[in-house]
């Protein structure tokens, strides 16, 4: 496919996505099952997955080749071997002063605590003690609008389908 500086086809947005596909394959960038079709029809989940990718590709694993995190990888040799284990290492870091635990993308992050603690970890203004319920879908909004309010990260992520449909890719 030969690239369109701009598009108004369908067949010319799918030829440039294709060309960023081979671009990406290239560099060895699993896409498993994401297609330039996907994007092109706007499949969210799909579209998702592959900025989940990306970032997981590009962002962490650049954070991780370089200056405290690359020493921490070379200490801890082993203990991850891709930078979706690596970023799980991280979170289970911040989890477990908090007596929880972090071995899973799915489960273990259904009663929202795991999430809480990530906020506390990185903003310790509110009070654990009152804020942890024993209700997950209280836990998991008020994770998600304490990232909101106190971190500036917005929620992507809806409570009931974390608690009634954990994905790791989410």
């Amino acid at each position: 496919p030969k690239y369109n500086k701009t598009p108004k086809m369908d067949v010319h947005k799918l030829d440039n996505l294709t060309i960023v596909f081979r671009l990406l394959e290239v560099n060895n960038v699993e896409l498993a099952f994401v297609k330039p079709q996907n994007i092109l029809d706007g499949n969210e989940q799909m579209i998702l997955g592959l900025i989940w990718t990306l970032i997981a590709e590009f962002d962490i694993s650049r954070a991780l080749k370089g200056g405290k995190v690359a020493a921490m990888m070379e200490a801890a040799k082993g203990l991850w071997s891709n930078p979706k284990d690596a970023l799980l290492y991280w979170v289970r870091t911040k989890a477990e002063p908090k007596g929880l635990t972090a071995n899973n993308w799915t489960s273990e992050f259904q009663d929202g605590r795991v999430f809480l603690s990530i906020v506390h970890a990185l903003s310790p203004t509110f009070d654990w003690d009152s804020t942890v319920t024993a209700d997950p879908l209280t836990n998991l909004n008020n994770a998600f609008r304490l990232a909101n309010d106190l971190l500036g990260i917005p929620p992507m992520l809806d409570a009931h389908d974390v608690l009634n449909h954990p994905d790791d890719k989410s």
